[in-house]
């Protein structure tokens, strides 16, 4: 073959391959889809409000700055659950407190803030409105009457009604009293003040009863307990404060230990106790298989040993000292290592807002004008810190002592941060 001839032959098959070629990628070619980019609006009312509902206030006014939608969701949200503070103490209001009482709720601090929307069209939203207040119910009338009737009311504290307060499932009384044999299976929740004669018979009567707080016990709140005949009450919260030195095992009796997940013990006089109350106090406490939250305030014996004959996981941890934190960095790190499920402790000496502590308290932050921390705070927190270090309490979140509020933060790299509020 000629040189012009191979040189054709060449250009022949190349015109070829560039002939094919295209056609190849025409068939590998894909024209570009007109597929909609989806956004956060483009979903449904109902799962935008979902997601509403796992935010804090201020993070909910924030989104409702962004469009009328989002404005309305919002509103709706911020109205639908109140929590009026007249206390002494304001509660701290931050964009980083997440816990469940900040998602729950529109904190509105000083009754008077709380007057000031009274007259806005979205109260319409309102759903339930729940009362901290220093003031008698009598001065709360008015205000409640501007609320639909629709709206629950609930009052955390013990509001001076002068009688007996029966608050939805709740049922608080202070007054003698002799309650007729009428079952209740609303209540689930019974307070009674042993220092006045009250029939304790109503027991009998609320057959639904989950949470009961007995305040100001003594021997003859015993007595009026074995006067009770076929009791035995499923009871999930059991709070009781003691006057006097009583045989604490009276509760076997009429309530199933094994069904308790929180109990609170406040002593009033700790120095009228002695170890007798404290070996019984150790026998309850076994039986309790499923206790996940307890609070001792003013105990006058050494925790650990009470707290170590606890079987069960601890999930939540609050005791008062009538002193300053004796021997508390090794007793409350023992405990700590023992249980492993420990999510929220509080020590403290400061005497309590009521009577009786409150797992909603691990949820709120109070300002306080002092921020001062006394060194034996400084080495009980630096205690948590190491522990958390080496990671000998794995769920440890919430750290309160005396005014101090701690969240621990977590980081991917492993290390670890106690946050103070």
């Amino acid at each position: 073959m000629s040189p012009i001839s191979s040189y054709a032959s060449e250009r022949v098959n190349t015109e070829n391959e560039q002939h094919i070629q295209p056609e190849v990628v025409q068939d590998n070619y894909k024209e570009p889809s007109n597929q909609k980019v989806w956004s956060l609006l483009d979903l449904p009312d109902e799962v935008l409000e979902l997601i509403t509902s796992y935010l804090n206030q201020l993070t909910v006014l924030e989104i409702g700055l962004t469009n009328s939608r989002m404005n309305n969701l919002a509103t709706r949200k911020l109205y639908r659950n109140i929590y009026v503070n007249n206390g002494p103490s304001p509660i701290l209001i931050a964009r980083t407190l997440h816990t469940s009482f900040y998602i729950q709720y529109t904190v509105i601090n000083n009754l008077k803030n709380f007057k000031q929307i009274c007259s806005n069209l979205n109260m319409k939203h309102i759903h339930k409105v729940m009362f901290y207040s220093d003031a008698i119910f009598q001065d709360l009338i008015p205000l409640v009457c501007l609320l639909s009737t629709k709206v629950v009311l609930e009052f955390e504290n013990k509001v001076s009604y002068d009688t007996i307060v029966f608050d939805h499932s709740d049922l608080y009384i202070s007054k003698v009293l002799k309650v007729p044999p009428v079952s209740m299976p609303c209540i689930n929740k019974f307070t009674v003040d042993c220092s006045t004669d009250v029939d304790l018979s109503i027991l009998l009567y609320l057959p639904n009863l989950k949470t009961i707080e007995i305040s100001k016990a003594n021997s003859e709140t015993i007595s009026r307990f074995d006067a009770i005949k076929d009791i035995s009450l499923k009871i999930k919260n059991f709070s009781i404060s003691l006057l006097e030195m009583v045989d604490i095992r009276f509760i076997e009796k009429f309530f199933k230990l094994d069904q308790i997940i929180f109990f609170q013990l406040h002593i009033c006089e700790p120095e009228n106790f002695n170890y007798i109350f404290n070996m019984q106090l150790l026998l309850v406490f076994v039986r309790m298989k499923r206790l996940k939250h307890l609070a001792l305030s003013n105990f006058p014996f050494e925790t650990n040993n009470i707290i170590s004959a606890i079987q069960s996981d601890l999930q939540s941890l609050f005791l008062r000292f009538n002193t300053e934190f004796e021997q508390t960095p090794f007793s409350v790190l023992q405990v700590i290592y023992s249980h492993k499920a420990l999510a929220r402790i509080c020590l403290t000496i400061e005497e309590p807002v009521n009577e009786f502590w409150s797992l909603q308290d691990f949820g709120r932050v109070y300002k306080h004008e002092s921020t001062k921390i006394n060194v034996d705070c400084m080495e009980t927190l630096d205690k948590f810190r190491l522990a958390v270090k080496h990671g000998l309490c794995p769920k440890l979140n919430q750290v309160i002592l005396n005014q101090g509020y701690y969240s621990v933060e977590r980081y991917s790299d492993g290390s670890s941060d106690f946050v103070k509020y």
